[in-house]
């Protein structure tokens, strides 16, 4: 059987391809690292979004925006189509830490697509339009995503598009103040954050800096609400704006990846043809 696991962030789908092709699901991903892996840092409550942003709440994101823009906001408005790579290690299914390296092609709001680089040259093309979507291996043919699996990968790019900030300046975004934390060991403020394209997220950003240090969704594995953590260890500048570079990512409080961020690009626009072939 060829294994093969997409996790994202974050995105964190897996799954298994069966030597003839047919989709499995794979086990949860194991902790690496301590700790209880039944309870998330943060806890998402779900609720019905404000009318409208809480002042103080829209005070907090305008002072990270300017933070991480250098105070030019709309360099923002250039991720919204951009192609960026990931690399690190990543660890599920009780499968031992792997090297993992993504390049993702993304357009707001619904076109997302990964391809993952793995042992063995193995290589994993997953891919969301809108209503469809596809996945495809090494070796294999592709396979249709189901209407399941694309409502999971609609959440779970929650996690990416809000690590590229720009949902935060979207006219459709609500905001209301979250309860503040410590993150990496200093005070940070809280944020939830509502906007139709996206699944319920709370934010923090540190106090000092204005730079988001953790943000928290409500993810997807297999149709079950899953809690999905970013914390994000340092920032690097791409396209002028101050990116999450290091990054661990948790499911329900089980650690399962630790990425870099390499590289970051605005596009004009995506070539088609990425999300009609492998």
């Amino acid at each position: 059987m060829t294994r093969w696991i997409m996790v994202g962030a974050v995105v964190a789908l897996a799954g298994a391809v069966g030597c003839d092709g047919t989709p499995q699901t794979i086990a949860t991903a194991k902790p690496v690292s301590g700790g209880d892996v039944n309870k998330s840092a943060v806890q998402i409550a779900p609720g019905k979004a404000p009318a409208q942003s809480d002042p103080k709440a829209a005070e907090l994101i305008a002072a990270a925006v300017a933070a991480h823009t250098g105070g030019k906001p709309e360099l923002l408005q250039k991720l919204k189509t951009v192609r960026y790579v990931r690399e690190g290690k990543v660890s599920a299914g009780g499968l031992a830490e792997a090297n993992q390296k993504w390049e993702v092609h993304a357009g707001w709001p619904d076109r997302f697509r990964v391809r993952a680089e793995m042992l063995g040259q193995q290589v994993v093309t997953l891919v969301w339009s809108g209503t469809a979507g596809w996945r495809h291996a090494t070796g294999l043919s592709k396979i249709p995503m189901t209407e399941q699996e694309v409502s999971d990968f609609r959440h779970e790019v929650t996690g990416e598009w809000l690590e590229l900030l720009f949902p935060l300046t979207e006219p459709g975004a609500v905001v209301a103040l979250a309860e503040d934390a410590k993150v990496n060991n200093r005070p940070a403020g809280g944020v939830r954050v509502w906007h139709p394209s996206l699944s319920d997220a709370v934010l923090h950003f540190d106090k000092e800096t204005r730079l988001l240090v953790r943000l928290a969704y409500d993810g997807r594995e297999t149709g079950q609400k899953v809690t999905k953590e970013v914390l994000v260890q340092s920032h690097k500048e791409f396209a002028g704006v101050k990116l999450p570079e290091q990054t661990v990512y948790k499911s329900n409080g089980a650690e399962f990846a630790d990425w870099r961020l390499t590289a970051a690009e605005p596009l004009d626009k995506l070539d088609a043809k990425l999300f009609e072939e492998p």
